[in-house]
């Protein structure tokens, strides 16, 4: 009965194992023939080839019943597709060639057994794999000179004309280089690589290796271990070295665009973005697309042809035309950009962090310049001699301050209600090559003609501007109907540099020197030009102990000098230098060469990551204190994405860490998730966002789960160098939301949001003793498991003997998704909803003396490997050996391999360096019978190290890899239990999709648990 109950619940986890990564299991009735799917991939261009687990033939109307799928959506085959059947193998020829498609569906009597049974119901397939590689690489010489040159790279494989490209890197030695390495396929099985090769300043070789993307890992393997390339050195030495290496490629980022116009009347036009930013000379720098933005802020592609033009490395033109607006509302466009390594269009942000909208007016009222153009019994609102300033800021650019929030009137041609007066006969309209922007509260008009000699006031039309209650600027009752402003010469901040930015404890003399025009053009009733400082985000109002000086020297030109007190505290001390120009504070983050300065406290030095301050906000900040971001969620909302500022010394976003707590004590993994929009999850963009231009201050990009369904306090902490959090310094969002979930996701119901399950982690040895104290994890059911730290732990003095539930399963289970090389992740995820489990107990043993060294050759991986298909990896080390002198380490002493007793030949097999790095090829591995086989690895000297392996039928089910380094891409984990698998290619996180996978699971295990409790009354 044991023995019964064993093979019962091994079914059980073996029908969730199943069920989650999508295969069904065969029927055992003959009249309900149903077969398993082993697998789907791409045979040649056009041609998908599916294997069954049974023979099957086709129902004559086999093709209609036959959809390819993509992410839930069916595309049925066309009437000059194919498909044909011969034993175990379907074969479905597209007349229209490879298309990406994430798996296919057989409906209903589509296929019938051998004997011409039909199935009843859909087999599905979840995947079509591409079969596609590289075999070789060559190259008529191998050798580089010094000077450089264009190498053309001889390329054979399979499947090289179509399909995602192969990601491909060159490496000098064990560094990535910024050289291109593009795969042009000349033929199916042939192409070419071009590489062109910098000049080697170093008087040392350089070897260059091409390598590949391991899956979506962080990793790149070589492409052909047999080739490489070697620069000479500058002396003409062909010596293997080191010598110097190519630098790593320059981010590309775009800082910010200026447009030809920004509001165009309801016949659209052409429209110029001029771009500013590094990199774009590089290959595949820059995409652009234009999107229509919907009043409710979402957007749509516009669908618009597009072209982009490089102009140096620091600038480009994209150009495009907006169509014409022939409905009664006015139109909104947005451009945004993809830059290189990038799939996603970004906005690009203004210096107030807003993205500029581009308007095409609707067929709107007569636009005569007076108040008839003001809708009747709209609200009006005027500006007072106080509330705006206008500067003439040279070369035909004139900036309007508004002291007042306003903004352009969107249904009017802002330029026929702006120009220039002597407020007498003498009039200057502005043209349509003029243009007109509101950036923030400050409106900039550029002329056309940069020479051009205007009159001394600017004059604005009535209706022309709109404040933020939505009130129209009024018509003046003062013979003229219009607002006017004398037009002052203007000063303007254009570079900051300092002496030092990072001071040791003891402080010091810091030094700024700022560049601009009209520095020294003072204006009669406003302040001269001078700083503030900011000691730790606060504007001292009293700079009196620093010896604060500001010297204007010119009207290019002001120094600023201050010394800088001993920093007594435990932590970072930073300041800000704060333009001001005409008493308002410019906003200096954008301005070049800015950064923050700071002392460092005792015991740290200028090469420490630290923090001083953070600062948080977000649209809708309810809070005025500036490390709490607090915001009523409304169920519109689309995006919550909050801005993190981080000062110190050193930093770097991308290489930072963020914790995520709630009020629970509970930890929400803030890591991003490749092309995910999910509505629960914390997500850091940073890992593939540039940083900005300065050290000792960076920004970190949140989105913020917003459709919870209760509310939440959030705490956050940074670790400036990834890995020690410092948490001294803490930022706060609350998330109020009363009820407000995300109906689209099947998978979630309110619950699981809002109702708190608490896992109970036991510790305790052979007779339930406790050896640690236990573990109470709180979670909701959309808490991720692998972010709770559920996993056993080490104990000293005790191994880990046995897990209830199976460790297996559980290893499966709380696994950490794999992820892209930018960080991003790109695997499966296993949620609390999907846990039948409240504890968890992990069973130790007391470890009587420390475990043997071990000595002599020995396989560290691939030992009792379990095979079923792709190749089979090993590795065999020896500590003491790897010591020895280059030439007489492990691999120099390898000889080669037994199986079963029989030398194998080297074609069968692939050994390289690091130890020894034995792989086995599939097609070696196919030859053996099923069942379990010795490997001896032999070494001089008559040494060897041996293990065994067991070979299973090919493609049965789950493999297991000993591949180093292998993912969930390349073979399932035994027990594999996961759900909500973040899906290339589409937004949708894929979660939404697994409801009945985990009702069926839960089912099915409480079935096994009622089995075995029967069981044990009835012994009882």
């Amino acid at each position: 009965m044991k023995n019964f109950i064993k093979k019962f619940s091994t079914m059980v986890l073996s029908v969730s194992m199943l069920m989650t990564s999508g295969v069904i299991l065969p029927s055992v009735s003959a009249a309900n023939f149903k077969p398993i799917i082993e697998g789907s991939k791409w045979t040649s261009f056009d041609t998908v080839t599916v294997t069954f687990s049974d023979n099957v033939t086709l129902a004559d109307d086999a093709k209609e019943k036959v959809v390819l799928t993509t992410y839930g959506q069916e595309t049925p085959l066309n009437a000059s597709d194919e498909v044909t059947a011969s034993g175990k193998n379907v074969k479905i020829k597209l007349a229209g060639g490879y298309k990406y498609y994430s798996g296919l569906k057989f409906k209903a009597g589509a296929l019938k057994s051998a004997d011409g049974t039909p199935t009843t119901s859909d087999v599905v397939g979840y995947s079509i794999s591409l079969d596609k590689g590289i075999t070789s690489l060559s190259v008529a010489d191998k050798n580089v000179p010094a000077a450089g040159k264009t190498v053309n790279v001889q390329v054979t494989g399979k499947n090289l004309d179509f399909g995602d490209p192969i990601n491909l890197k060159v490496y000098a030695g064990s560094t990535k280089t910024n050289i291109e390495a593009k795969l042009v396929a000349t033929s199916n099985t042939t192409g070419t690589i071009k590489l062109v090769i910098p000049e080697n300043t170093s008087a040392d070789s350089i070897t260059y290796k091409i390598k590949k993307q391991k899956g979506y890992t962080f990793s790149y393997e070589d492409v052909d271990a047999s080739f490489s390339l070697v620069q000479a050195g500058k002396t003409g030495s062909s010596t293997p070295g080191t010598g110097v290496t190519p630098v790593a490629p320059t981010e590309v980022k775009v800082n910010s665009v200026s447009y030809d116009k920004t509001s165009l009347d309801s016949n659209g036009g052409a429209v110029v973005a001029e771009l500013s930013g590094v990199g774009f000379t590089q290959v595949d720098a820059l995409k652009a697309k234009v999107y229509k933005v919907n009043p409710e802020g979402t957007v749509d592609d516009a669908l618009l042809p597009i072209q982009v033009e490089v102009v140096d490395d620091t600038h480009a033109k994209v150009k495009f035309t907006l169509p014409a607006n022939s409905s009664t509302s006015t139109l909104s466009y947005a451009l945004r950009v993809a830059t290189k390594g990038n799939v996603n269009y970004s906005a690009i942000k203004d210096l107030s962090n807003q993205e500029q909208l581009l308007t095409v007016a609707a067929k709107a009222q007569e636009q005569t310049g007076d108040n008839s153009v003001i809708p009747a019994g709209a609200k009006t609102f005027a500006l007072d001699i106080d509330d705006w300033s206008a500067y003439n800021m040279g070369d035909g650019q004139f900036n309007v301050i508004f002291k007042k929030p306003v903004s352009l009137n969107s249904q009017i041609d802002i330029k026929k209600f702006i120009y220039f007066s002597d407020r007498g006969s003498k009039k200057v309209e502005l043209t349509d090559s003029d243009t007109v922007t509101l950036e923030g509260n400050v409106l900039t008009i550029q002329l056309a003609d940069k020479d051009k000699k205007v009159p001394s006031y600017l004059m604005v039309k009535a209706g022309a501007l709109k404040n933020d209650k939505g009130a129209y600027l009024k018509y003046k009752m003062d013979g003229t109907g219009e607002h006017f402003r004398y037009i002052t010469d203007g000063a303007h901040v254009d570079s900051m540099e300092f002496n030092k930015i990072t001071f040791d404890s003891n402080g010091g003399h810091l030094v700024a020197t700022i560049k601009g025009h009209n520095l020294k053009n003072n204006v009669a009733g406003l302040p001269e030009f001078n700083v503030n400082v900011a000691k730790n985000d606060v504007t001292l109002s009293d700079v009196t102990p620093y010896n604060l000086t500001v010297d204007v020297k010119s009207n290019t030109e002001a120094v600023v000098t201050a010394d800088l007190p001993a920093n007594t505290t435990d932590r970072t001390e930073s300041y800000r230098i704060i333009p001001v120009i005409y008493g308002r504070q410019i906003y200096s983050t954008y301005i070049k060469g800015y950064d923050i300065v700071s002392v460092l406290p005792a015991g740290k030095n200028s090469a420490d990551k630290t923090l001083s301050t953070v600062m948080v906000s977000g649209a809708s900040d309810e809070n005025p204190a500036p490390e709490i971001y607090e915001v009523d969620v409304k169920s519109h909302n689309v995006s919550l994405k909050i801005n993190a500022v981080l000062r110190g010394t050193n930093l770097d976003a991308k290489k930072m860490k963020v914790k995520v707590v709630d009020e629970n004590g509970t930890e929400w993994p803030a890591k991003p998730v490749y092309e995910c929009g999910a509505t629960y999850r914390w997500q850091w963009s940073n890992m593939y966002l540039p940083n900005v231009p300065s050290k000792n201050e960076q920004h970190i990009e949140l989105l913020v789960p917003r459709a919870l369904g209760m509310d939440h306090t959030f705490t956050l902490t940074f670790a400036p160098d990834g890995e020690n959090f410092d948490e001294n310094l803490k930022a706060t969002v609350i998330v109020r939301n009363d009820g407000i979930i995300d109906t689209s996701n099947a998978a979630f119901n309110m619950d699981d949001y809002t109702k708190l399950r608490t896992i109970t982690v036991n510790y305790v040895d052979k007779n339930g003793n406790k050896v640690a104290e236990p573990k109470h994890v709180k979670a909701y059911g959309i808490h991720e498991l692998y972010a709770l730290g559920l996993t056993a732990k080490e104990i000293d003095g005790y191994k880990l003997v046995k897990a209830d539930p199976d460790k297996a399963l559980l290893d499966a289970m709380l696994a950490t998704p794999d992820s892209l090389e930018d960080g991003r992740l790109n695997g499966a995820t296993v949620f609390v909803k999907a846990f039948p489990y409240n504890t968890i107990t992990y069973t130790y043993e007391k470890t009587a003396t420390p475990a043997p060294i071990a000595t002599g050759y020995n396989f560290t991986v691939g030992k009792d490997a379990v095979w079923s298909a792709g190749d089979l990896g090993f590795k065999i080390e020896n500590t003491e050996v790897d010591k020895n002198a280059a030439g007489d380490k492990v691999f120099d002493r390898f000889q080669g391999i037994e199986v079963d007793g029989q030398t194998v030949d080297p074609s069968n097999y692939e050994a390289k360096a690091g130890s020894v790095v034995l792989t086995l090829r599939e097609s070696y591995i196919r030859s053996l019978g099923t069942g379990r086989h010795s490997i001896k690895a032999k070494f001089r000297g008559g040494e060897s190290a041996s293990t065994s392996f067991s070979v299973t039928r090919a493609g049965a089910g789950s493999s297991v890899s000993s591949r180093p380094g292998a993912g969930a891409g390349a073979a399932s984990r035994p027990g594999m239990a996961r759900v909500g698998a973040v899906h290339r290619n589409v937004v949708k996180t894929g979660d939404s999709s697994n409801a009945f996978t985990y009702a069926l699971v839960l089912v099915l295990a409480a079935t096994a648990l009622a089995g075995v409790v029967s069981y044990r009354r009835k012994r009882a």
